[in-house]
Parts: C-alpha cells; sequence; structure tokens
C-alpha cells in the first residue's frame, strides 16, 4: 500500500466541508480508539459525550473520565499545529514537545508525574529491559534526533512503526507512555501534512500485540496497523472530497460482489470499513475495473 500516494491525494484536495467534518470524524475516532488501547471502560457513545459535550455519562471511576479530558486536549493541541512544507528543515518534534504532549495528557493524575521524566526503574515487560532512570533524558534526546526529519519516500509506515516502538521500550515517563507515544505519531502526521491516524477501538488489542512484538525487535505487525489505519484515514478523507457518496458494496457490486470484496481485501479496490461494513463509491468501482 502506498501511503505517501493516498497523502498527497489528500494534499491535493480542495478545501470544502464535507472534508472539515469527516476530519472532524476522524479526530474523535483517534482519541476513542486510543482510549481503548489505554483500556478505559468508557464506551464509543460517552468518549464523544465527552470530548464534544463535556458530559461525563455513566458511573465510571473518575480517573477514566480525566484520561478521557486530558488526552483530547493534547490532541487538540497537536491539530493546532501547522503542516511544513515538504523543503522544511525544522526538526517534525523536539524533546520539549514531548514532555508537553505528556504534560496535556495527564492532567488531573498525579500518579503520571506530569511531563516528568521516569524516576525509578521500569519492570521489565515481555522480555524487554528500558533504559535505567538516568539515561532517558539521553535517550529522549536521540530519538528526537532520529526522527527530526521527514522519512524517505516509501518508508513512512516503517518509520512510524520504529517511532511508536521505540518510544514505547525507552518508557520514558512514570505512566501515560502509550498515550505520549501516540500523540508524538499524531504531531509529526500532522506537521507531514496526513490525516490523523485513527485506530478502531475494535483493534485495540491487535496494537497492543503489535507494539509488543515491535520493542522486541520485530516491526511487521506494527507497520500493517499503522498502513491499515492511515490507509483508512486517507481513504475516507478523500472520499469526503469527492463528488461520489459512499454506499455499501454490497450495494453497488450486484453479482459480482464475492470478486470486488476479494479485489478490496488485497488492496486492489479502495474501500472504507465502518461498524464492520465495508464501503465504497462508483468511481473506485470504476476505476478498479478500468485499471
Amino acid at each position: 500500500m502506498d501511503i505517501e500516494q493516498l497523502i498527497d491525494e489528500v494534499d491535493a484536495l480542495a478545501p470544502r466541508a464535507a472534508i472539515a467534518r469527516e476530519t472532524a470524524r476522524l479526530r474523535r475516532d483517534e482519541i476513542d480508539g486510543s482510549l481503548a488501547i489505554v483500556g478505559t471502560p468508557l464506551a464509543r457513545g460517552e468518549v464523544l459525550a465527552l470530548i464534544d459535550r463535556g458530559l461525563a455519562l455513566g458511573g465510571h471511576p473518575l480517573e477514566a473520565y480525566l484520561i478521557g479530558r486530558s488526552l483530547a486536549e493534547a490532541a487538540a493541541w497537536v491539530w493546532s499545529q501547522r503542516p511544513y512544507v515538504r523543503d522544511d528543515r525544522r526538526p517534525l518534534v523536539t524533546v520539549e514537545e514531548i514532555r508537553r504532549l505528556h504534560t496535556l495528557a495527564s492532567g488531573g493524575q498525579p500518579k503520571a508525574q506530569a511531563g516528568m521524566w521516569r524516576r525509578t526503574v521500569a519492570p521489565q515487560q515481555h522480555h524487554v529491559v528500558s533504559p535505567p532512570p538516568w539515561a532517558v533524558p539521553f535517550q529522549v534526546a536521540g530519538f528526537a534526533d532520529r526522527f527530526r526529519l521527514r522519512p524517505e519516500r516509501g518508508a513512512l509506515a516503517h518509520w512510524l512503526a520504529d517511532l511508536l516502538a521505540r518510544f514505547a521500550r525507552v518508557r520514558p515517563f512514570a505512566a501515560g507512555n502509550g498515550r505520549a507515544g501516540r500523540l508524538t505519531a499524531s504531531l509529526v502526521l500532522r506537521r507531514l501534512g496526513a490525516p490523523p491516524m485513527a485506530i478502531a477501538r475494535e483493534r485495540a488489542g491487535a496494537y497492543t500485540a503489535a507494539i509488543v512484538a515491535g520493542e522486541a525487535g520485530d516491526l511487521a505487525p506494527l507497520v500493517g496497523i499503522v498502513e491499515e489505519a492511515l490507509g483508512e484515514s486517507c481513504r475516507r478523507t478523500i472520499a469526503a472530497g469527492g463528488d461520489d457518496p459512499l454506499v455499501p458494496l454490497r450495494s453497488l457490486a450486484g453479482d459480482g460482489y464475492q470478486a470486488l470484496i476479494k479485489a478490496a481485501r488485497r488492496g486492489r479496490l479502495r474501500t472504507v470499513t465502518r461498524a464492520n461494513r465495508v464501503y465504497t463509491t462508483a468511481g473506485w468501482i470504476d476505476a478498479y475495473r478500468n485499471r
């Protein structure tokens, strides 16, 4: 899957209200997926009520709502940043911004020690040993330097997977490292001009397993998750910028459904998945049949 080509198509879209609305949905979906990965008990409707209207629906512990609200505030700061032009040499992320993201995402959570480097030895997880506390500032500085410039063409998915896995391995903070790592990925994607990478809550378990594999040196599962989520976001944005509405694939396919669903699974037919239903447009089907 050529993620960079999809991002280029998104970048070439003329501004329109439908794109702004879809981008807002993607931003909410990104927060919802991140909270599912954290393991908060908030259902999707409760997450949307919290971030859209400030309502704490349900009888969950206060911490769950604090995590959701703070994550939304951190995501809003990310989205307030402006994309960089291609030849901009400013760093995509800095050490100070990593600490700021953690501070924003840790509001009202004393145990997270907002913005402070980890001061204790991180428990060994999945046979991966994180650096000792005294080495954390140096490790984060090296991390920021490694990902300061945009990746080579064709390497974005692997580059992002490497970023997420390395952040998880360092564990620079006492708590909230997963959120801080995903927010860091969101920040660099914003500055690269990409849409939000919304990982569906149904894929939370797969993402967690992929992070574990990535920490151990196997990036392939995480690359797949990144390609899937970012590709989906791009296609949703592209569909919003076109004149053909998204329609369930089964409605458009007729007798050719089996062939088209196979083409979609192989990545040859553009589709969008919502609530386990596959959508496409008449134009995308025509493009597939005429290729």
